[in-house]
């Protein structure tokens, strides 16, 4: 498992990764390609931009979580 498990969340949220790539850019400012984002997900690139996009999709999902009442360690409050 990944260390924000996005692969997992996505499907539990019913949601496509190309979803997240749409809100990274109009959210964040981060163009990510499909295959970019496939190698963040997978640890493959660790570099800080990787981190931030992991760390922000996360975000993403975890916003998503929140609202649909899906408690997990991605949605809890800190």
């Amino acid at each position: 498992m990944s260390r924000y498990d996005i692969t997992n969340r996505l499907h539990e949220l019913g949601m496509k990764q190309t979803r997240v790539l749409e809100i990274l850019h109009t959210q964040y400012g981060e163009n990510v390609d499909p295959s970019s984002f496939s190698k963040m997900k997978q640890g493959i690139d660790r570099s800080p931009k990787a981190e931030r996009v992991m760390l922000y999709a996360s975000n993403i999902l975890a916003d998503r979580e929140r609202a649909l009442g899906i408690n997990n360690a991605y949605t809890k409050e800190a």
